[in-house]
């Protein structure tokens, strides 16, 4: 894993309420979502609680820092000196997260993923767009 903790600042306190990473080789944060998830042991997360964070692509470079604030915001970046820069990333959630030692964050790292939704949530069949090989006026199920 190329981005790493730093730490967890102000917790409790949404105005302020931040998670701190840092690269250590170049990378594109694209390639990474964090999760609030329920802790029972150390290094042992057991459930979702939150919605993930998929951070926007973007190239950053080894050294530089990535800030997501758990309130509401807009991306930004600063330089912080030495040829490093911090960029500001916001959940836009309500409430803070890290405000207990039952939650954790997990960070993962990858681009390959699957979007799958039950067949209860699918949209009726009049309301479904034709597959790309169903015949005119057709819909697929």
């Amino acid at each position: 894993m190329n981005l790493k903790l730093v730490s967890f600042a102000d917790s409790g306190k949404l105005d302020r309420e931040r998670v701190v990473l840092r690269a250590t080789k170049d990378l594109d944060t694209g390639d990474y979502t964090a999760l609030c998830s329920v802790c029972s042991d150390p290094g042992s997360a057991t459930s979702g609680l939150q919605t993930a964070y998929w951070f926007p692509d973007g190239e950053i470079k080894a050294g530089d820092l990535v800030v997501l604030y758990t309130k509401s915001g807009k991306e930004g970046k600063k330089d912080i000196g030495a040829g490093h820069t911090a960029y500001f990333f916001y959940w836009g959630l309500s409430k803070p997260l890290w405000n207990t030692s039952k939650l954790c964050l997990v960070l993962i790292e990858g681009r390959d993923f699957a979007i799958e939704w039950p067949a209860e949530s699918i949209a009726p069949e009049e309301e479904r767009e034709p597959s790309s090989d169903a015949p005119a006026g057709e819909t697929t199920a």
